[in-house]
Order: C-alpha cells, then structure tokens, then sequence
C-alpha cells in the first residue's frame, strides 16, 4: 500500500507533518516476538520521499481487552 500513499502527499503537500497510526501487534503480532521490519520500510521511505512523521503509537491491551476503570 505503501507506493499509492506517496503520490498522495505529494499531491496534498503534506510533506512536513504526516501522522502515521501504528498497532502494537504491526511490531509484536506474538507476545515477547518484535518485528520492525514494517516500521523500518515505512521510516526507510519516509525518508526516500522527504516526508517527517508523527508516529502515534496504539498498544495492544492484555488478553485483546481494554481494562474499564470505573469511579465511586
């Protein structure tokens, strides 16, 4: 997908400030088992095509839940 993305910042000029949303399990699809080889392809073209990202980083919950807290 990456390839159509970069055309497409260029055609909106948002080259300097491209936020870019990352899963924990794009890095660690099994617990204690990291790959960053997507997270290194998509730095690495960045890059090549001059782009900055914000990287925002949204973690997997324990056991695939969200732990509620409740008040009172």
């Amino acid at each position: 997908m990456l390839p159509k993305v970069w055309p497409a910042i260029d055609l909106l000029g948002a080259k300097h400030r491209c936020r870019c949303r990352l899963r924990g399990e794009q890095i660690e699809a099994r617990q204690g088992q990291f790959d960053f080889s997507f997270l290194d392809t998509l730095l690495a073209e960045a890059r090549e095509h001059r782009v900055r990202l914000i990287l925002l980083w949204f973690a997997t919950w324990k056991n695939g839940s969200p732990v509620m807290h409740r008040s009172g």
